[in-house]
């Protein structure tokens, strides 16, 4: 086996880990030190040999696997060729019965072999995975090649095909946000007519069918970004994902949707908290990709922007009330907010509701409470706390099981 020779994946003979290992076949290298070079290197990663090779190769976003993540027309000879090579070199070092060898011929602990197996459940290494298990032991046929493309058209190449969240940096790079776990779809409580409305949106959205951009307005705490992180793992089996963004980063819209336009994953654009000043003009960025724009003939992006007023315009304090230039500017705010086909309020709780938040919360963490005595501290907690909200509601919850209330 030779890492050099993979011609499509070639690049992982450049990763820190990966390439150690291939080379240790390679026997150039001194085998005691090489050996424990790699076997540190691999436990430092935090991932099993097999995961992290299935990882890398998911992760490898180069022409070849993007034309055929998103081509489905019938593959070149050429490309079953350079395809059937990697497939088989990739198919020697994902052998657990090779890696066994190697221990054994090394003179290394048995235990080591878990350093090897699979203990990763995300779907696109969990088919790539069963892909190399279903291959017979002479190694991929041109059948093996489609069905390979099939598995990269299905699940898609690149990070946005390993995890769920990203956010736009600085200099437009997607960052994927490690870790995403949003609050649970359940564990939204009240504002069930909003929450259906956003459900069903999003469902049509990742299913293709017609659906709008949502504006999600409200007060401070009232779930509505929570509401929109929460609905992107219900919907993981159609690709739905998330991309955050930011009020100064409206200018990179048209290379985003370059960037996304062509891919196989449903992405919701996300901006929190929206809101613009008279002396502000990124909303023109925003209005221009908005119906009638770019956007309208995308359709795998769609916009979720929060923000706690109707016509996304900040409070404004001027004498001038009749200045020209204020009143085109709220017309224009006006025009965006109602481009957006769905609108969804969130009005602050009444004690009522609070209260009900607040009891269903503590039931579902399995705590014991006297409900005069809860209700009591929660509301005491909500005037110190800047009022009754889901957030304040949580906020208490957490305080009072965690013993922290006065």
């Amino acid at each position: 086996m030779d890492g050099r020779k993979l011609l499509v994946y070639r690049n992982l003979n450049g990763h820190p880990v990966l390439g150690r290992y291939f080379r240790l076949w390679e026997a150039k290298e001194e085998e005691g030190e090489s050996l424990h070079a790699f076997l540190h290197s691999l436990v430092m990663s935090g991932e099993t040999l097999r995961d992290l090779l299935l990882k890398e190769m998911v992760r490898t976003e180069n022409p070849f696997t993007m034309a055929v993540e998103g081509d489905r027309t019938v593959m070149p000879p050429a490309w079953k060729e350079v395809l059937q090579n990697d497939l088989g070199l990739l198919q020697a070092f994902l052998s657990e019965e090779r890696f066994r060898a190697l221990l054994e011929q090394k003179n290394q602990p048995p235990a080591f072999l878990e350093l090897f197996r699979s203990c990763s459940t995300d779907a696109p290494r969990a088919a790539l995975g069963a892909f190399f298990q279903r291959l017979p032991p002479e190694g991929p046929g041109e059948e093996a090649c489609l069905d390979y493309a099939r598995l990269l058209q299905t699940h898609g190449v690149g990070e946005f095909a390993l995890y769920d969240a990203f956010v736009l940096d600085r200099e437009g790079r997607m960052e994927p946000i490690e870790g995403f776990r949003p609050l649970a779809w359940e564990r939204l409580y009240a504002y069930e007519r909003q929450k259906k409305s956003l459900y069903e949106n999003i469902r049509a959205f990742a299913e293709g069918r017609p659906c709008h951009h949502v504006l999600l307005v409200g007060a401070s705490g009232t779930g509505k970004s929570s509401s929109v992180k929460a609905v992107v793992p219900l919907f993981r089996e159609r690709k739905l994902k998330l991309l955050q963004m930011y009020k100064g980063q409206m200018h990179r819209l048209p290379e985003v949707f370059e960037r996304l336009g062509d891919r196989p994953f449903k992405v919701i654009l996300f901006i929190d908290d929206l809101s613009f000043e008279a002396n502000e003009d990124e909303y023109k960025f925003l209005k221009s990709f908005i119906e009638g724009g770019v956007a309208s003939e995308v359709s795998n992006i769609l916009f979720c922007i929060t923000s706690n007023r109707r016509h996304l315009i900040k409070e404004i304090r001027t004498e001038r009330e009749n200045d020209v230039h204020l009143q085109d500017f709220i017309q224009e705010m006006t025009s965006l907010s109602d481009r957006f086909g769905l609108t969804l309020f969130y009005e602050a709780p009444d004690q009522k509701t609070y209260f009900d938040m607040v009891v269903r919360m503590v039931e579902n963490r399995g705590g014991a409470y006297v409900e005069q005595e809860l209700l009591k501290k929660a509301r005491v907690f909500a005037l110190k706390h800047g009022g009754m909200s889901g957030r304040t509601a949580e906020q208490f919850v957490k305080s009072y099981l965690g013993g922290q209330m006065d």
